[in-house]
Formats: C-alpha cells, structure tokens, sequence
C-alpha cells in the first residue's frame, strides 16, 4: 500500500530557501503558476535549475480548471514556456486598481495596459476594447465596481482603522462589529469556501482592508506601484493554491497574514509558517 505524503505548498521564497531533494522525502511538493509568474520576475532567485528540480522530485502543479483547483505532473520547464507576460500584466493592473492605485476605472485601467502592451492606437483600438469587454465581463472581475466611491472606501477605512495594526483580529469579528462592510463584501467572503476566483479576489480585498497589503501600490512612482501590484496579485495566487494544501509556507509578512486569515475565516485547518530565506 502506497503511503500519501501531505502535500506542502510553498511560495517563490521558501521554494528556494530549502533543500526540496530532503524536503520531498516526508512531504508532496506542491507548486502553481504563481511560482511561475514569480520566475518570470525576478530570473535571478529561481532558475532552470530549480524547475528541474521540481521535475525530479515529481512535484505536483496545481492549477485552475474552471471552478475547481486541479492537480497533476507536469514538466515545469514546459509549463514555464507557456506563461503569458501578457495576463500578468493585466491581472496585476486590476489588482492596482481595487487597491487605490491607478486610474478610477477599472476599463480605462484595462484598456489603457491593453493598448500600451499591443501598441494599439487607443482612438482606433477596436480589437483592444473587445477583449476589455470580455475582461469586465469574466466572473473573475465583473463583481467588482468599475468606478472608485468615495464612501467605498471611508466605509473601508472607518471600519480597519483600529485594527490595521493588531494580529489577532480575525475577519468575522470585524464583520460583527461591521454588519454594513459585510453586506458589501459579502459575495467575496462567504460562509463556505466559494469558487478560486472568490478566493483569489477575497485575498486581493484584504490589501483594501489593509490586513496584509503593500503599500507600495499607492506610490507616487509609477514603476514602483506596478511592482508592487504585480508582486501583491502574484501573492494572491499563491494564496489561493496554497489553501489547497495541507502545509503553507512563505518568506512574507503580509502573504502568511492573508494566508492566516482567510484560513481562519473558512475553518480549513491548514498550517502555516513564516520561514527565512536563509532557512
């Protein structure tokens, strides 16, 4: 009889702070494209190497399929070929915008990336609008509003304000505190762990919410903020995969913070652990 490992996620950093050749011996390596995107990045921290490595120990990648996280052997390097700078982008451009950074709507934040990385004529871009208006329309993104209210976010601030700097908070206290901010969140956080994209956007709100944000996203320097979101949206996705798994671990703060909380607040029973680069 086969004997199953747990599975361990682990995200850029903690996959290249550990020997995965030992690691893989008490546990079942788990990886997504958000280790790919990550890779993209920053070339410098994780190489051919590494995703060799990750072929030879037989880690498992994890990935969307519909509605459902999936799972399967794959050849990272391959995979690796097949990543699209293009959805990063613009996946990372909306995160920006839901999280104060950017142009007030969330079409113009879309077709404005859209148009810059196609080189497309923005008064005569009709291909660029039709694949907008199929972005806004996604049920990843058309919950969100398009439009930045003012109230949306005093709501916001109002109701994170004595919290943004504690650690024992959890989510359904500042919802019971705040019946108002759930009815508005609500589609985003319910009581049963809804769909990836739910997921993916509830750990995206919480940089709203301020509960593991990067604040570098509302930087005046443009450069600066879209790092930010890129590296923020990319830790959303290893949120979302990583609530899959048994074991979670991560090199980052807020990442873990996102991780712990929403963990908390659909009763999963993952484990969690903040790990030094230099492990």
């Amino acid at each position: 009889m086969i004997e199953l490992k747990p599975t361990l996620y682990l995200d850029k950093g903690a996959l290249g702070a550990f020997d995965l050749n030992s690691l893989s011996d008490y546990f079942q390596i788990c990886y997504s494209e958000a280790t790919l995107f990550d890779l993209l990045n920053d070339r410098t921290d994780l190489g051919e190497g590494e995703l060799r490595t990750l072929n030879d120990i037989r880690a498992l990648y994890y990935y969307r399929d519909s509605d459902r996280i999936l799972s399967t052997e794959a050849n990272a390097i391959d995979l690796m070929r097949k990543i699209e700078p293009l959805e990063l982008e613009i996946m990372a451009s909306a995160y920006r915008f839901v999280n104060g950074g950017g142009a007030q709507s969330l079409f113009d934040v879309l077709h404005n990336q859209l148009s810059a990385l196609l080189n497309a004529d923005k008064d005569n871009a009709g291909t660029t609008q039709l694949i907008v208006e199929s972005l806004v329309s996604d049920q990843t993104l058309q919950p969100l509003k398009y439009q930045k209210s003012e109230q949306w976010h005093i709501e916001l601030q109002r109701a994170t304000k004595c919290w943004s700097q504690k650690q024992d908070f959890t989510l359904r206290s500042i919802f019971d505190q705040h019946p108002d901010l759930y009815l508005e969140l609500k589609y985003y956080f319910p009581d049963k762990v809804p769909r990836p994209e739910q997921v993916q956007l509830a750990a995206m709100l919480l940089g709203v919410l301020q509960m593991g944000s990067d604040k570098g996203i509302l930087s005046t320097n443009d450069d600066k903020s879209r790092k930010a979101a890129v590296n923020g949206y990319v830790d959303c996705l290893h949120v979302m995969f990583g609530l899959h798994c048994q074991y979670f671990l991560t090199t980052d703060k807020a990442t873990l913070r996102r991780f712990r909380l929403l963990n908390d607040y659909w009763q999963l029973e993952r484990k969690c652990a903040l790990v030094s680069a230099q492990a």
